[in-house]
């Protein structure tokens, strides 16, 4: 199932006219709080940063959502070609067809992937981490940040906020 030099995710060909996209995902364990990051560089000139907590997943799952998201965002801007960076070479190999998936929990998530390649002129490559850098920050920041916000809202629910709070009833405050 592999594609032509050049076409769809398929290897690295010359390069397309379009955006340039850096997408990673992360999370803290394995499975643990994830979040994702991508970077964009749109042909004008200007550049998108997104940055978004998933909550709890695995590191390959939130690499297939980071790439998912990438592409949401170049249709989103009208963008239809563009070389989209990830440093995963799992999931870059498992989107050009040179790995199969194996992991249920993946199935799905390609399925998407693939179906977005499909309606634009993307070529998905794998890069090292170092090229990589600001979507993998973005990544990590959107995980640590997401659970320090989750953990303080758990934390602020189990707070009582005025002494009857304390007494297991729940109680509506009146306008």
């Amino acid at each position: 199932m592999r594609n032509p030099k050049g076409a769809g995710p398929g290897p690295p060909g010359p390069p397309l006219p379009g955006a340039r996209v850096h997408a990673d995902g992360s999370c803290i364990g394995n499975p643990g709080p994830g979040g994702i990051g991508v970077v964009l560089e749109l042909p004008g000139g200007e550049r998108v940063e997104v940055s978004e907590y998933l909550g709890e997943t695995t590191n390959n799952q939130a690499e297939y959502r980071a790439l998912l998201r990438a592409l949401q965002e170049c249709e989103a801007r009208g963008v239809s070609q563009a070389a989209l960076f990830l440093d995963s070479e799992l999931v870059v190999k498992q989107v050009r067809g040179q790995y199969r998936v194996k992991q249920p929990d993946l199935l799905t998530l390609h399925a998407e992937v693939r179906a977005a390649l499909a309606r634009g002129r993307y070529r998905v490559e794998y890069v090292g981490r170092a090229e990589n850098r600001l979507a993998n920050v973005l990544a990590q920041n959107a995980a640590r940040l997401g659970r320090r916000a989750t953990t303080e809202a758990c934390a602020r629910d189990r707070q009582p906020s005025d002494p009857e709070a304390g007494s297991g009833r729940s109680h509506a405050q009146e306008p």
